[in-house]
């Protein structure tokens, strides 16, 4: 019975000490790295289509890029933008139509429509906010993991504790 209640603290202590070192595990951006972002942050995205709505659209794609590589340089990995996010934190406004672009390749010549998003200053704030909301389910998820665990565990150590205790009493039994 006792290596039980022993069994039981070691899984306790354990449990815990990994509970708290994925709560410390948080995630922002240094202010010196978004005054860094800020500098290489463009002002303006340029999509390029055959027609206006594809070149609305290679705007938007190009934008998310962009974002994406930013991210990348702040270490933010767990969180991934979409199209939306873009549309609605990045791009400001519905931009407008470019000059019409030509492409040359040897003889062939083809005229592209480009269309112009301005960009909203670099959504540090909403990132983060993001990043953090999805470290936060991640813990969860691994603290729902460890705590299953630890009942299984807890169930396996009292079955093993009550089998010791039956297997004591049935020797009891036949000595007496």
């Amino acid at each position: 019975m006792r290596w039980a209640v022993l069994f039981f603290c070691c899984l306790l202590l354990a449990a815990l000490g990994e509970a708290a070192r994925s709560a410390r595990a948080a995630v922002a951006l240094a202010p010196q790295e978004e005054a860094r972002e800020k500098e290489r942050w463009p002002r303006e995205i340029k999509g390029i289509g055959a027609t206006l709505p594809k070149a609305e659209a290679d705007a938007v794609k190009h934008a998310l890029e962009v974002l994406l590589a930013a991210m990348s340089d702040q270490d933010i990995e767990v969180w991934r933008p979409d199209l939306h996010f873009v549309r609605r934190h990045v791009l400001r406004g519905e931009g407008r139509p470019g000059p019409e672009e030509e492409y040359t390749h040897g003889e062939r010549t083809w005229t592209y429509k480009t269309w112009i998003v301005p960009l909203q200053p670099f959504p540090a704030q909403s990132l983060n906010h993001f990043h953090e909301q999805e470290l936060r389910a991640e813990r969860s998820a691994e603290r729902r993991l460890w705590t299953l665990g630890f009942f299984a565990m807890a169930a396996l150590a009292g079955l093993i504790a009550f089998g010791i205790m039956r297997l004591g009493q049935d020797k009891r039994e036949k000595v007496g």
